[in-house]
Parts: structure tokens; C-alpha cells; sequence
């Protein structure tokens, strides 16, 4: 940092008599050496140093601890972004707008007491203005890390919004959804934020136990495909691979999983999310994931289980972090209002657009698990907000990480996962068993969960959809003794069994039907081996059934063979 005498030496004759005149010192007249070491050991005085800090503002002060705090200089756009620049005066206007008795913002009042200058430099990967503490000044200074505000305690709100593990259960519910209903895939991957049609018409209000928003339907569809959990195939959406996979990872390690996934995504941006904006250019310092990561680091020095004001919160980051998304000072910025046209910037902008965000965020993060907000109403928007212990650990980084989390050896009588009744109701514990509860699903209503179990219900028709889908009697029976600990009711042993005898007595599957014009032609196709191989079962001396997998196959046959099929499908 540069040397406070020589930050002296650079100033005009009207800023040293400003600073002389702040800081209650003889008046450097004539500019002469001497005048200015007098000057500058008289601002290193211990008691003129408390005088100045005393009369500084709250806001002032705190601006000052944050750069002390950075080791003594920051970027200018981390303090001027927001907070505005300085003026830039001659004499006559030093003179008359007088900036050390009439600052316009915060800057101005530290710069124009001589506690903040101004140069070029470099501070981290920024070159270009930076404001930081003369050496000497910096050394003197007393820690003002007490003068940080903190974020203002709350009561506990009248409504409280907590989702827990909500998240994973309803991924959990789109993945069982797509596997045993026909969803129709995208023909193309919709943008940030929105969720496929088909999937978004379904209906959730039962089986979802966090909110069904638009949003939020995004944010678990962008989850489900990050994480490779979905696939398209034949048109339909269906689980991937790697969904039993990630279906198998014990529950700790699969919510840091989708912590770490949302944190470093580039694709999910918050601030184009916002409803009422139009985000026409961000220049090109801004990335989403590295604001995410800035108001992470924030919020992992909050304390944890305490219920916590929203706006004091963020009045706390716009002082802290005034460039938390500008941090090359707005260039090439455009955001307006969508309605007025208005370009939001300056602080009232920074409330519009960080502010908006930064709210947005809070519910993204209870989503997550994080955060539990709160409000006065049912309707009403986020008063508080409190960090879950779940949330103190992922903020922290603190998560357990083993590869063979979901291989560790069994714990000797351990009790059941599950408990099976007569009735074929089943109840399953909802810690690490979403494997289970995924195969469960196969053959078993989901009826609801509370109280820590999940409750599915085996029917006459679920057992049916099973059958069809290639699950055997035998594997329900063999799946239902191992996840209750061998305690199965025989009477249950006994309908599944009598059930599955009903299946197979009848048949009905998709077909096509190829009819000739007369039987002779109907004799050439079946002494054709390739085409034999595609014809079915024959219904009239000119009609065959054809399985609707070969229909491609034999159009494509008979045309090779010199007949042209006429095709109605």
C-alpha cells in the first residue's frame, strides 16, 4: 500500500486544509515538507484517530472495517458499484459544496477525511482503481471487526416454511412417475428454468410433498438431468442408469450431491429467473454460479438455529458485497424494470435486481434443505429465515463423502426396514431406502408418508401393471421378506401367489395386420425366410398378424422382394 506522506504530497493545497480541518490539526499552509509531516503524524495520533472514527457514520465505519478486513485496499467497483464514486472537484468547488462536511455517500465520506484514498493498482485479479488505507493509517488503525453489523434477530414467524428432505422425495416421485407412465419426452431440452410439458401436466399435488410451482418444477427437472437421471427413449421419458445409482447413495451423500450440483451450475441462473426484469446484458464479469458462491460464503458465517431478518440481512450484504453481481461496476450492464422500461441501477436498482435475487435465493436454498423462512401469513413473502443444521454442514462443507456408503456392512440385527400387514399395507422407514422404496413402487400404491415411514398399499391392479412390466410373483414375495426382516404374513404370500395365477390367461398386445390380395401372394411371403421370420400368427388364409416391432422391417423386405405394401397406419 502506498506510504501515507506520499498520498499527501499527490494532494492539492484545498484537499490537505480539508483534511486539516477534519482532523482538528494546524492548517499545512504553504504546502512546505514540514507542514505536511506535521499533517500526516498528526493524523497518526491515536486520540485523533478515535475522533475521526467517532464521527464517521454506521455505514462509514463499516466500509472502512471491510477494507481493513481485505488486508488495507479493494477493487473500486466493490465500493462504488453501489455506494456511488467520488466527485470530482476543483478548487472553486471544493470550496463551495464543501465534501468533508456534506459527503454524498460513504466513499466521499471516508475519502474526503483522508481515511480512504485512490489509485490505480492491483487488488487480486482486478487492475484498475482501487481504494485502500495508506500503510502508516492501516497499521494505526484499531480493529474494527466490532463495527460490523450483524444480521438482526427475529421472532419465530407465525407461519414457518421448512422442506427437509422434500426435494429428493419428489425427484424420487418423478423418477418412479416415468417409469411406469408414458411421459412424452421433449422434442427439444427447454430453456433454464422450465420444466417439459408433459411432465408439468402431470399431476403432483398429492404425491409431492414440497410446493408445485413452475419454478421449482425447473429446478428438479434441471437436477434430474445434470445428474443424468432421465433419459428419452422411444419418445417417453425413462429413468437412466445412473438413476439406480444415485437411488442407492445414503441420504447424506446424495443431498451433498445435489448441493454441490446446483452450486457449480453454469446453466441455472437465478438473476434470468427473475419475474419482472429483463436482463438484456450482464457484461462480461458475471457468472451465476460465482454470485452463488459469494452469498454462500456469507451466509456460512451466520449463526445457525436462529431466526434471522430478511431485509436486515440484506441491507447487511449490499454494504458488505455492493459488487456481488456487478464486480467490474456494471460495464456493459442493462437490466430494466419489465413493466416501466426503467434501467435499475444505484441503490435503488441494487434493491430491484440483487435484492429481488437475493430473496429468490433464500427459497432455492429451503428447497434444498438449507433454510427453513418464515412469514406472517400463508401467502405471504419470507420475513426470517433459519439455517437447519443439515444446512450448517453444506454451508461448511462438512459432508461425508465415502464411495461405499451404500456397501457398508450390514449392522447385525438391525431392526426391518419395513413392516408388512396382513392387509398388504406396507410401512417403510424413509431413511436410506429409497432404493427400496423405488422397487416397492413396482407392485405397491404409494398411499403417503409421515412420522418418518412411507405407507404403500399392494392391490389387485398394482400387482397387474407389475406383471405386465415383467415382475414375477416370486421376486415381490423374495423383495418383501428381505425389507422385513423375514417377517412376511403367509396369508400375503398367499394372495400374491393366487393373483399371479390369473395372469397370462388372456394376451393383448399392440399389432398390425398384413393382408394380400390373394392367397397365393400370402404363400410367397411365407416361403421368403426373412419375411417368415417377421409374420405372425395367421388369422385367414390372407391375413397374418404382425407384431408391431416388424412392421419397419417387413415394409422394407417386401419392398425388396418387388412388393409394394400399401400402408394405413
Amino acid at each position: 500500500m502506498k506510504d501515507l506522506y506520499r498520498c499527501l504530497d499527490d494532494y492539492p493545497a484545498e484537499m490537505l486544509q480539508a483534511f486539516a480541518d477534519v482532523w482538528r490539526l494546524p492548517s499545512p499552509v504553504g504546502e512546505s515538507r514540514e507542514a505536511l509531516v506535521r499533517l500526516g503524524e498528526g493524523m497518526l495520533a491515536p486520540e485523533a484517530i478515535q475522533r475521526v472514527l467517532d464521527g464517521l457514520s454506521a455505514d462509514a465505519r463499516f466500509l472502512l472495517a471491510e477494507v481493513q478486513a481485505a488486508g488495507g485496499a479493494v477493487a473500486g467497483p466493490r465500493v462504488t458499484s453501489v455506494q456511488g464514486g467520488i466527485r470530482r472537484l476543483g478548487p472553486a468547488g471544493m470550496a463551495r459544496e464543501r465534501p468533508w462536511l456534506h459527503p454524498e455517500n460513504v466513499v466521499e465520506e471516508l475519502y474526503y477525511r483522508g481515511l480512504l484514498h485512490r489509485a490505480y493498482g492491483q487488488v487480486g485479479a482486478h487492475y484498475g482503481e482501487i481504494y485502500f488505507v495508506p500503510q502508516q493509517l492501516y497499521d494505526a488503525l484499531p480493529n474494527l471487526g466490532a463495527d460490523v453489523p450483524s444480521v438482526a434477530l427475529a421472532p419465530r414467524p407465525a407461519v414457518v416454511r421448512d422442506d427437509g428432505n422434500a426435494l429428493i422425495e419428489d425427484m424420487f416421485a418423478v423418477l418412479s412417475r416415468v417409469r411406469q407412465e408414458r411421459v412424452a419426452a421433449p422434442d427439444e431440452e427447454p430453456t433454464c428454468g422450465i420444466c417439459p410439458e408433459a411432465l408439468a401436466r402431470q399431476h403432483w399435488e398429492r404425491r409431492f410433498l414440497g410446493e408445485v410451482a413452475a419454478l421449482r418444477l425447473g429446478f428438479i427437472w434441471t437436477l434430474l438431468r445434470h445428474l443424468g437421471l432421465v433419459q428419452s427413449r422411444g419418445g417417453y421419458l425413462h429413468p437412466s442408469l445412473q438413476a439406480r445409482d444415485w437411488l442407492r447413495l445414503g441420504d447424506e451423500r446424495r443431498r451433498m450431491q445435489l448441493w454441490t450440483t446446483w452450486r457449480e451450475s453454469v446453466s441455472w441462473d437465478e438473476l434470468r429467473l427473475l419475474p419482472g426484469l429483463n436482463v438484456l446484458s450482464t457484461g462480461g464479469a458475471y457468472h451465476a454460479a460465482m454470485v452463488r458462491k459469494r452469498l454462500l460464503a456469507l451466509w456460512a458465517e451466520l449463526p445457525v438455529g436462529q431466526w434471522l431478518a430478511v431485509d436486515s440481512m440484506i441491507h447487511l450484504i449490499q454494504i458488505k458485497r455492493p459488487d456481488l453481481l456487478r464486480s467490474d461496476g456494471g460495464q456493459g450492464w442493462e437490466v430494466r424494470d419489465a413493466d416501466s422500461g426503467e434501467l435499475l441501477s444505484g441503490a435503488e436498482g441494487w434493491m430491484a435486481v440483487e435484492g429481488r435475487l437475493i430473496r429468490s435465493m433464500l427459497e432455492t436454498l429451503r428447497w434444498l434443505g438449507v433454510l427453513a423462512t418464515g412469514a406472517s401469513t400463508v401467502d405471504g413473502d419470507a420475513e426470517a429465515f433459519l439455517i437447519t443444521p443439515e444446512g450448517e454442514r453444506l454451508l461448511a462443507h462438512r459432508g461425508r463423502s465415502h464411495e461405499g456408503d451404500h456397501d457398508a456392512d450390514p449392522v447385525e440385527e438391525a431392526a426391518p426396514l419395513a413392516d408388512v400387514a396382513e392387509d398388504l399395507t406396507v410401512s417403510i422407514d424413509l431413511a436410506d431406502s429409497l432404493y427400496e422404496r423405488y422397487q416397492l413402487e413396482r407392485f405397491a400404491e404409494w398411499q403417503g408418508q409421515e412420522g418418518g415411514r412411507a405407507h404403500y398399499r399392494i392391490t389387485a391392479d398394482s400387482v397387474w401393471r407389475s406383471q405386465n412390466a415383467g415382475v414375477k410373483a416370486e421376486q415381490m414375495i423374495a423383495f418383501l421378506r428381505r425389507i422385513s426382516g423375514e417377517r412376511l404374513p403367509v396369508a400375503v404370500v398367499g394372495t400374491l401367489r393366487a393373483w399371479a395365477g390369473r395372469f397370462g390367461q388372456a394376451t393383448i398386445r399392440r399389432a398390425a395386420i398384413l393382408q394380400t390380395v390373394d392367397q397365393r401372394t400370402m404363400e410367397q411371403i411365407m416361403a421368403h425366410p426373412g419375411l417368415a421370420e417377421l409374420v405372425g400368427e395367421a388369422i385367414k388364409p390372407t391375413v397374418r398378424l404382425v407384431d408391431e416391432e416388424h412392421v419397419e422391417a417387413l415394409i422394407r423386405l417386401l419392398q425388396e422382394t418387388g412388393i409394394w405394401p400399401r400402408v394405413r397406419m
